[in-house]
Formats: C-alpha cells, sequence, structure tokens
C-alpha cells in the first residue's frame, strides 16, 4: 500500500550532470577561489566525539560549499602545535586533537563550511599565538601595525565584542583553568592588540549587541594523579588569541535532539551523526534524498537541516543560485523515505516541528527493500537521486525466512570468523542487506551519487572491503570506524556511483 507518492518523474542522468558541472563552475568563480596554497591558515576547534570521522566531515562540507572536489592534503590537518599534538582518548572518542591548523580558501568560505558540521566547534583566525602564555604576549607585541589593522579590519563596523576563555584538557576534575586575577592579568599582557578595537566591550555572553568573539584558548595537558589520589593541574602546550570566524552546527543539534522530538523509534539515530552522514553524503538544496529504511526520518531530518544551512550561507556569499542550481526545483530539499511501516505521520510530525515541512518534501513510501520489483510506486517513477543515507536495521531486519546472500559466502564467513564464532546466518543476513541496499542504489542513484551507511563489524575486522559484497558500479570513497560496543566497530562507509557503460546492465535487479 502507498503511503503517500511523489509528483516528480524521472529525469535523464544526462541533462542532470551537465547542470551539476555548470553549477560546480559557477560556484567556483563566484567564490574566486585562490589556488590551495595560497590559502590562508585557520584554528578549527573540533568536539571531542566521532574522532576519526571530524576532519573528513569538514572536508565533505567544504567540498559542497565549493561544488567541486578538493584533495585531502589541501585542508593540510595538522595539529596547532606541531608534533606535540596528541591523540584524544576518552571513553568516547578516539582521534587526532580537537585543535587543527587547516587552510581555508577565505573566511566566508570557512564559515559556509564548518556551519553545516556537527564534528566542527569552531573556526578561528589566529591573532597570536605560542606553547605557553609567555610565547603568545610576545607575538602579539611583535606584530606590525599594519597587520593589527588588518586583523582588526573585519571589525571595523563598531559591534560589540567580547572574549571567550576557552580551556582544554583539563577534564572534570583538572580545575576550570584560569582564575579570574589570572584571566585580567592575560588580557593586560595582549593589550596593544586589543586597545585598538572598534566598538564597546559586552560583558553578558547573550547580549543583543555582541556582534564579535575573540577565543583565548589554552589547552592544557592533561592532569596528572597527585598524593592522597586527587587531580593536579599541568601547564598548557598550546595557547592562542583568536578571532571567531564560524562555529558549527551545535544549534541544529540541539534543537534536533531525540529528547526534542514528537515522534522517536528506540533506533532513531542521535542528531548530531544524522547530520554528520549528511555531510559524508555531500547534500545541497534541491538534492533528491532517500532513506530505503527511514523510520521516524532521523536522516532525512539531518539532510534537510544541512540543506537549510547551506542554503543560508551560501545567499550570504552571493551564490545562492550556483548553489541552488543541481536541480531545477526551489525547494528546500526532497526528501524520500522506504519502510515496511507506516511511519508517514511520525515522519511528517518530526519534519513539522523543525519548520521543514513548508520548505521540504518529506514523502514516504511502505515498501521492502527486499522486493525491488514488486516496490510501489516502480522504481522507474522516482526521480534521480543525488544521495542515500540510511542506517540499516541488521539486527532486527525482516527478511525472508532463511534467505542467504547470493554471494559466494566469502565475505560472509570473513565476518563470521571475524565475529569469534558467531552464527554464519546472521552474517550471510547482514550481507543480504548490504546486497539490496546496493542493488537499491544501482536503480535509482544518479551517477556520481553518493551512498552513506552504518556497517556494525567486529574488532578483528582491519579493512572494511573484506566484508562487503561486489558492488558493482559503486566505488569506495571512504570508511572511518567508530567505537560501538564492547566487541563491535560501527563504520560510516561512503561510496560514489560510477557512470554506467553504454549497452550494459548493472546485473542487480
Amino acid at each position: 500500500m502507498v503511503i503517500a507518492r511523489t509528483t516528480m518523474r524521472r529525469q535523464r542522468a544526462l541533462p542532470a550532470l551537465l547542470l551539476l558541472g555548470a553549477a560546480m563552475r559557477a560556484g567556483c568563480v563566484a567564490l574566486n577561489v585562490p589556488p590551495v596554497h595560497a590559502w590562508p591558515r585557520y584554528l578549527v576547534v573540533f568536539r571531542a566525539k566521532f574522532g576519526p570521522c571530524r576532519i573528513e566531515e569538514l572536508r565533505s562540507a567544504l567540498c559542497a560549499v565549493m561544488g567541486d572536489e578538493v584533495p585531502k592534503w589541501a585542508l593540510d590537518g595538522s595539529p596547532a602545535y606541531g608534533d606535540k599534538g596528541r591523540l584524544v582518548e576518552t571513553c568516547s572518542d578516539i582521534g587526532p586533537p580537537v585543535f587543527h591548523s587547516m587552510r581555508f580558501p577565505s573566511a566566508d568560505v570557512a564559515r559556509a563550511a564548518a556551519r553545516r558540521c556537527a564534528c566542527v566547534r569552531a573556526v578561528l583566525e589566529v591573532w597570536a599565538e605560542g606553547a605557553t602564555d609567555a610565547e603568545c604576549s610576545q607575538m602579539a607585541a611583535s606584530l606590525s601595525p599594519e597587520r593589527i589593522a588588518e586583523l582588526h579590519a573585519p571589525m571595523a563596523d563598531g559591534g560589540g565584542w567580547a572574549v571567550h576563555f576557552h580551556a582544554h584538557g583539563l577534564g572534570k576534575k583538572g580545575g576550570s583553568g584560569l582564575t579570574l586575577q589570572e584571566r585580567k592579568a592575560r588580557l593586560a599582557r595582549l593589550g596593544p592588540l586589543l586597545v585598538d578595537i572598534k566598538g564597546p566591550v559586552v560583558l553578558a555572553p547573550s547580549a543583543p549587541s555582541r556582534k564579535h568573539t575573540l577565543w583565548l584558548v589554552d589547552d592544557f595537558d592533561p592532569p596528572i594523579h597527585s598524593e592522597g589520589g586527587t587531580f593536579k593541574a599541568r601547564g598548557t602546550s598550546y595557547v592562542a588569541l583568536c578571532r571567531l570566524v564560524a562555529e558549527g552546527a551545535a544549534a541544529e543539534v540541539h534543537t534536533s535532539r531525540l529528547s526534542a522530538r514528537e515522534a522517536l523509534h528506540i533506533t532513531s539515530l542521535p542528531a548530531d551523526l544524522a547530520l554528520m552522514m549528511a555531510n559524508f553524503a555531500r547534500v545541497r538544496p534541491g538534492d533528491v534524498v532517500l532513506d530505503p529504511f527511514c523510520g521516524t526520518g532521523s536522516t532525512l531530518i539531518g539532510a534537510a537541516l544541512v540543506a537549510r544551512i547551506h542554503r543560508a550561507e551560501m545567499g550570504e556569499l552571493g551564490t545562492a543560485a550556483a548553489a541552488d542550481a543541481r536541480t531545477p526545483s526551489a525547494r528546500l530539499l526532497h526528501a524520500i523515505g522506504l519502510d515496511i511501516d507506516e511511519c508517514v505521520h511520525a515522519l511528517r510530525a518530526n519534519f513539522a516541528q523543525l519548520g521543514l515541512g513548508a520548505d521540504a518534501d518529506a514523502t514516504v513510501f511502505q515498501a521492502d527493500i527486499a522486493a525491488l520489483r514488486g516496490c510501489q510506486p516502480p522504481l522507474s517513477e522516482l526521480p534521480p537521486v543525488h544521495a542515500i543515507v540510511c542506517d540499516p536495521p541488521y539486527g532486527i531486519m525482516i527478511l525472508p525466512s532463511g534467505e542467504l546472500a547470493r554471494t559466494g559466502g566469502e565475505a560472509a564467513r570473513a565476518l563470521g570468523a571475524a565475529a569469534g564464532g558467531e552464527a554464519e546466518r546472521a552474517a550471510r543476513a547482514q550481507l543480504a542487506c548490504l546486497e539490496h541496499l546496493f542493488a537499491l542504489a544501482h536503480a535509482v542513484l544518479a551517477d556520481g551519487g553518493r551512498l552513506c551507511f552504518l556497517l556494525p563489524a567486529p574488532f578483528a575486522v582491519e579493512r572494511i572491503e573484506s566484508v562487503l559484497p561486489p558492488s558493482g558500479r559503486l566505488r569506495l570513497d571512504g570508511a572511518a570506524r567508530m567505537a560501538f560496543t564492547a566487541k563491535q566497530y560501527r563504520w560510516l562507509v561512503t561510496m560514489v556511483m560510477g557512470a554506467r557503460e553504454q549497452g550494459s546492465g548493472d546485473g542487480f535487479l
């Protein structure tokens, strides 16, 4: 039974690709992008979460903003303090340092990319930095009047400004960092760099007159145990005075959090993870985004929020036309969900609660991904899909009793062996779900479209390729693994659909 039907007709892939190429070229011209080696550096402050994914999420967001592929080396994600940078190692996150020095074409492009990201806390323009407070103050005192005027130029509108003190690395038991007197002394030492800033100093953090924010960053070495079992704070490894260029998508993550949803399911994805997956899929305004296991719509909500952020930021850059030229529709997003349950009311309720219902098409079909030939409406009536973003229900999926993957079983045996003797039938069921997903992608995903999905796998799996079934034209673009359970990782896998050769079939359907 069809819950709702789309009125859009399937379009030919070639005109869509030509239009996409024009949009990419128009976006790069409009942004006036300099050569990569000439990009200025900024300090990116990441959240201490999703460690293996945070740099790649930012790169994917930058690719979406610029409308073209940005090489991985272009961001040059080196720790802000060079070889002294330490890995973040907590119970919930293992990854690179949360402070990274990265290149962006401009402050405006950095803001547009960072605003999309769930892993980014802030992007900062560094005014002075050093391993200690003394080194930072010395660098501030050595700046020429011309350089100081250049740094102050973005704040020349006379808007109110404030200083935010950001201490990292102390933990809950390591203290709060600088005392009030120490903060005053720090500002006094940086006085030559602050005294000529136009506009009043705003003391209240939420005051409406506050337009600019300076960050005083302290990255402390982890606290150590002292005698008596107490924690003792250690010195800093990095100190910087910076201007806030952009903040990440923390506001959108908060407003769309699961605890505030109108409709919720026990397996609903957290808001930050759904938003991050939308960035890996490089969702842009006007895209057609499909989730074949939509449930209450977490992934589609994340895609719609990313599209809304993107349109707002690119509008400020004056490139809204280029950003929205991927499809002729002026809609924010075309969200299509498939599910075996009647979940259309839950999805629409969540979209309406977040103010997305009037600006994004949310269409849900009751269909089983395991029966593509009998899908209603026929897949041929769906428009070309730009991105498939999903969290397949491997553990609770409903498939015909005893169904096995059509592969020779090598990937299933790899999964079963890595799981430490778990039933091979469960591994085969997981592979069967992936085969159905890949078949759907070959049926509806446009050339160059992206498939982004989550895949649990045992710790023993080092290369995700070893547990994936044959993927046809789908090319593996990236895979990052995150801690999931006591015995498993959860991989975030991204694949790109290659071009179909004339006269050849996929062999999937």
